[in-house]
């Protein structure tokens, strides 16, 4: 939510406004997560609500989209798929920003080019801005559903057909590669008319566009993101951080789909010719191959999440399936076998078991005394119960009353927590942005010397005369354990480090809380740095 609120509500903190906030959240997830912030005075409870809308209505709003009807259709299959669709791509889940720009493709499919060119332009454009990765999969889900959803005429598809989706691909490849140029071409031009309607006399000469804008995109710099933190490959099989893997959960959640569509495809109920079956295979060949390389990075591997681009493709082939053949056997699948209904139930049925077997509440901390002799659970902590309210008044309490006691000695750094800034349940507390959480759990997956070195100088010089940050560990751990490489980048850039130059005063372990200050003898920390980095003198 701290993230969220950097776009609408950069106004809620004391910062210098000619300064940026660097946030590790992408801009598509600040403005879809953050729109609460527009509206002065927005609670916590509000942004929570809005947050969990937008993980279910926009996916619901796709399904509908994509699975369209006519009015002789039944209308209870219709809203089934769209339902289906849902809980579908939820087995990601799905960013809601590409889910949405997913929502616009499946809007432009058979629109006319005047509209369909511009808006997958723009829709790529913004895609790309908020995952480089996301850049061509507008341009090339509306092509796919194009050129594969059309109706074939003597075995082919005709040349319009062609030529559109080409056009539509190659325009959403052109919004996502150079984008940015053409919104400050535009810019550049939009200035210059209102110049000349606003003083014909003064007609300065248009501003060429610099080929540094062009594009922002590389191949270098893309290949840079994607060996700048390291690339696991055991993740894509069992694995402590994700017990089943990555392929074989996919597999699990995908094959049934898959299935139903390559039976309808070999039953000649969904008919493509080669070059449908082509633009429908190619597409989705490219989205599976960048999610499992992108899923073994550091810092990812947990869920299929990175699968994003394959799993809103795989629907878009059920949307055309279902536009061409795939509704009327649906009507008549009493008539089918048994083997082929036993598809249908498990594609209906696996992506709801994870979610129901999650289904807790993390709440009733008043009543873990019973729930540890119910459970049989050695201790409350495993419980996992968020704090009571009276807890929660206790520690609010505490952070005041050390924030009162620490302003005079130096500046405070919500290290975690920020929320706290964002709803005002802490004020007149100025920000520090550099060193937030995710920013320093980024940096230390890359092993950015530079970031760190500016981090120890800081810590040295106990710039910080409160540190609020969550519970602090050191243990080191190895690929059996949950997260193992990302814990122990986490405990050797930043843990044993903070730990060294400052000591905890107070910790709240139920809330995963703790209050650092710094220590009041002399201490020397270069045994406790990574790659012996020493703090700038």
């Amino acid at each position: 939510m701290w993230d969220y609120s950097l776009f609408f509500g950069r106004s809620l903190y004391d910062y210098p406004p000619d300064k940026d906030i660097f946030a590790t959240t992408d801009a598509g997830r600040q403005i879809v997560g953050g729109l609460p912030f527009i509206i002065p005075g927005v609670t916590i409870v509000a942004e929570r609500f809005w947050t969990a809308s937008t993980t279910v209505i926009p996916y619901l709003l796709l399904g509908l989209a994509a699975f369209r009807f006519t009015a002789k259709d039944n209308k209870k299959l219709w809203l089934m798929m769209g339902l289906w669709s849902f809980i579908i791509l939820k087995q990601g889940p799905i960013h809601p920003p590409l889910v949405l720009c997913a929502f616009v493709v499946v809007l432009l499919w058979r629109r006319p080019l005047w509209v369909s060119i511009p808006l997958v332009i723009i829709t790529s454009y913004l895609a790309e801005e908020s995952r480089y990765t996301w850049m061509f999969a507008p341009g090339l889900w509306l092509a796919m559903l194009e050129f594969s959803g059309e109706r074939l005429h003597a075995g082919r598809v005709k040349a319009p057909a062609w030529w559109r989706a080409i056009a539509l691909g190659l325009a959403g490849a052109l919004g996502g590669f150079y984008g940015a140029t053409l919104l400050r071409w535009s810019n550049v031009m939009v200035n210059r008319v209102a110049s000349v309607l606003t003083s014909p006399a003064a007609i300065a000469p248009v501003a060429p566009v610099a080929p540094s804008v062009a594009p922002s995109i590389t191949v270098a710099s893309v290949t840079s993101s994607v060996t700048e933190h390291p690339l696991l490959w055991y993740r894509l099989f069992p694995n402590a951080t994700y017990g089943i893997g990555i392929i074989p959960a996919l597999l699990i959640a995908m094959a049934p789909t898959i299935f139903v569509l390559f039976y309808l495809s070999a039953t000649r109920k969904w008919i493509l010719n080669t070059w449908q079956k082509f633009a429908l295979v190619f597409p989705l060949l490219a989205f599976l191959v960048v999610g499992l390389i992108v899923s073994t990075k550091i810092g990812g591997g947990g869920d299929l999440h990175n699968l994003d681009m394959f799993l809103i493709g795989v629907l878009f082939a059920a949307a055309i399936a279902w536009e061409n053949g795939g509704r009327q056997w649906l009507r008549e699948i009493d008539t089918s076998g048994i083997w082929i209904k036993g598809a249908l139930v498990i594609l209906l049925v696996i992506p709801g078991i994870y979610p129901l077997s999650a289904l807790r509440s993390f709440h009733f901390a008043e009543r873990i005394p019973w729930l540890v002799t119910l459970t049989g659970v050695s201790d409350g902590r495993f419980l996992e119960m968020f704090p009571s309210q009276a807890e929660q008044d206790k520690i609010l309490q505490t952070i005041h009353r050390e924030i009162d006691a620490a302003k005079p000695q130096g500046e405070i750094l919500f290290m975690d927590q920020r929320q706290l800034l964002t709803f005002g349940y802490v004020k007149n507390v100025p920000l520090v942005p550099e060193y937030e959480k995710k920013v320093l759990m980024n940096a230390a997956m890359g092993a950015n010397t530079e970031y760190f070195q500016t981090l120890y100088s800081d810590l040295a010089s106990h710039r910080f005369s409160l540190i609020i940050s969550e519970t602090l560990r050191a243990p080191v751990k190895d690929s059996s354990y949950q997260f193992g490489e990302e814990n122990n980048a986490w405990v050797r850039w930043v843990v044993r480090p903070v730990l060294c130059y400052y000591e905890g005063i107070e910790t709240y372990r139920s809330a995963q809380i703790q209050l650092l200050v710094p220590k009041q003898d002399d201490v020397d920390c270069t045994s406790e740095l990574p790659l012996e980095l020493k703090p700038q003198e």
